[in-house]
């Protein structure tokens, strides 16, 4: 297995053979795995298109995205449906602002995966500004070959 790491924009060639390869500051820490292994990327790419879907309040992208019983936690412990999550982008009591990812690690064995991002969200909320440094956490499942979100945490980090 290959593995490419992408850094703080620079390259560097890790002992075993594996080799490394950065990515600017916008993206300071991906770990993309050999390059056969294209299943992890389309699970990348589906946490993309989830974040992308997230800022533009598209609901029927998000629908797609999220499994029929998602359920998801708040860094309050207050816990959400799918339908709880569509209704806030439907009603616009949540728009996001801006999101911007820091850092993204993806995990699949096929079947099921796990995506940890860090990304800096700004938001209005029940009609408050919020701005706030967030770790997601998501547990993703593949059905009929596309990725959904299956469960999800999201938490302030420093």
């Amino acid at each position: 297995m290959v593995e490419i790491m992408i850094r703080d924009g620079r390259c560097q060639r890790p002992a075993l053979g594996r080799s490394v390869a950065v990515l600017p500051r916008a993206n300071p820490l991906v770990v993309v795995r050999g390059a056969g292994e294209d299943r992890w990327m389309d699970l990348r790419a589906a946490e993309r298109r989830l974040q992308a879907a997230q800022r533009a309040a598209d609901v029927e992208s998000l629908d797609a995205l999220l499994h029929p019983r998602v359920v998801g936690a708040g860094p309050d412990g207050t816990v959400f449906t799918k339908e709880d999550d569509l209704e806030s982008y439907r009603s616009g009591a949540l728009r996001i602002t801006g999101l911007v990812e820091e850092s993204l690690d993806v995990q699949d064995d096929g079947e099921t995966g796990v995506t940890r991002t860090v990304a800096a969200v700004e938001a209005v909320q029940g009609g408050a500004v919020v701005s706030a440094r967030l770790r997601y956490t998501r547990l993703w499942a593949r059905e009929d070959g596309n990725w959904r979100v299956l469960a999800a945490t999201f938490v302030p980090v420093q």
